[in-house]
């Protein structure tokens, strides 16, 4: 069976799964995770996370990711952050996911 791709086919926007929407009292290590997507041949996916909603603050700004997830130990204790996910397939590039924010634990107690 042939497949034939067009140029104008759209790889799918990823969804952001964890950490949910508004959520507080995240841990400092949290996984960034989004649903995996298909498409024309390999799919990478770019993620960024800032301290801005207008992502002018980049505290990651990662591509080629190739699995559905962000591992990361970058995060500071009481701070909002604000997220989001791209897809990339051989041919084409998704338009950026909804922004997702999440605020970490102010401190830890002993």
């Amino acid at each position: 069976m042939v497949q034939i791709a067009f140029a104008d086919q759209k790889v799918m926007v990823p969804t952001p799964n964890a950490p949910e929407n508004e959520m507080i009292d995240v841990m400092p290590n949290a996984i960034l995770d989004w649903s995996a997507v298909s498409g024309i041949g390999e799919i990478s996916y770019h993620v960024q996370l800032a301290t801005d909603v207008d992502f002018t603050e980049l505290i990651i700004d990662e591509d080629n990711i190739t699995i559905s997830a962000y591992y990361n130990d970058y995060l500071l204790f009481g701070q909002e952050y604000f997220w989001r996910v791209k897809s990339s397939d051989d041919l084409n590039t998704s338009d950026w996911s909804v922004v997702f924010s999440f605020t970490t634990f102010s401190e830890i107690t002993p």
